[in-house]
């Protein structure tokens, strides 16, 4: 009986070690068949992390230029090898590019603006001011509060800053490589900026995203027309 605990305590102890020593491993090799990838794959991925000096492997399964690298290594050896056009090696290509889809796909959906403050120096943007029509401007600054140049309208000052002052207006902008947004905000104060007439504008988390993600979008030509509200209903 008391062998016998012995015996166990040495399995146990000996489990311990290879589960630390391989915990890595065993952690991909996991991930790896969670996301539907063969053993044989996933051995040749993790080949694959170790001899492209990939510091992280599990990377390969939520990082697009990791998997990018990966599916490198994957042609270059197969070349090397001349085995790039087997069925196995084509099947084991297909199942990395459509995982490749898979992440892109979530990283999209994960991307967005939820605050003005993220906004960059320089976005262009369409303010709507209720009563007086569409004016162009541009964030000069970014911070406690957002710094854009006194707006102007068919490229002419038709609003003095001090008219801007504790107004509500909407602002509508196209922020590149994601989508258009619009959002409602209030003038809190106005003055110079590096030399430059400028309105402050209060932050807001409220932004409404104009595409759907995943949406489809095509060219179309429709007839529209467009009516400025003099006064509020």
């Amino acid at each position: 009986m008391f062998v016998a605990l012995i015996i166990a305590a040495v399995v146990f102890l000996i489990a311990g070690r290879l589960i630390i020593v391989f915990k890595d491993k065993i952690k991909f090799f996991s991930t790896g068949s969670d996301n539907g990838f063969k053993f044989s794959e996933i051995s040749l991925l993790w080949k694959l992390a170790k001899m492209g000096d990939i510091d992280e492997p599990l990377a390969l399964y939520v990082s697009v230029p990791t998997l990018n690298k990966a599916i490198s290594n994957v042609l270059t050896d197969s070349r090397r090898r001349g085995i790039e056009n087997t069925d196995r090696i084509q099947n084991f290509l297909s199942k990395l590019y459509k995982f490749r889809t898979k992440l892109n796909l979530e990283h999209q959906d994960k991307k967005g603006l939820d605050s003005t403050k993220y906004l960059d120096k320089g976005q262009r943007l369409r303010i709507i001011y209720p009563g007086h029509g569409v004016f162009t401007s541009e964030i000069l600054n970014n911070g406690y509060e957002m710094i854009i140049r006194l707006p102007l309208q068919k490229g002419v000052i038709k609003i003095s800053s001090e008219d801007w002052l504790n107004h509500q207006i909407s602002v509508y902008l196209w922020r590149k490589g994601d989508a258009s947004y619009v959002f409602d905000t209030r003038v809190t104060n106005a003055g110079i900026f590096n030399g430059q007439s400028v309105l402050y504008l209060a932050q807001t988390n409220e932004l409404l995203r104009a595409q759907k993600r995943r949406s489809v979008r095509c060219e179309c030509n429709l007839n529209a027309a467009m009516y400025f509200i003099k006064s509020e209903i």
